[in-house]
C-alpha cells in the first residue's frame, strides 16, 4: 500500500539505508519482517517474542 511505501521511505531515510531494488513490501508484511530487515536478519529466523497473554494457567498470577 502507499502507507507502507511511506513507512519504509521513512526508514530508508531514519537509519540512512540505501534503496534496495530486491526489496518488495509484500515480502515483509509486518513490522517484525521490517525490522528483520533492517536489522540484516531474515524474519523466519527470530525468536518470537512471547506474548503474556499466551501464558499457561499455572504461569498467570493468582490474587492473594
Amino acid at each position: 500500500s502507499i502507507k507502507q511505501a511511506e513507512i519504509m521511505s521513512d526508514i530508508r531515510t531514519e537509519f540512512n539505508l540505501e534503496i534496495d531494488d530486491e526489496f518488495q513490501i509484500r515480502d515483509h508484511p509486518t513490522l517484525r519482517h521490517v525490522v528483520a530487515y533492517v536489522s540484516g536478519f531474515d524474519a523466519k529466523e527470530t525468536t518470537p517474542v512471547h506474548d503474556p497473554g499466551t501464558l499457561a494457567k499455572d504461569e498467570r498470577k493468582t490474587p492473594p
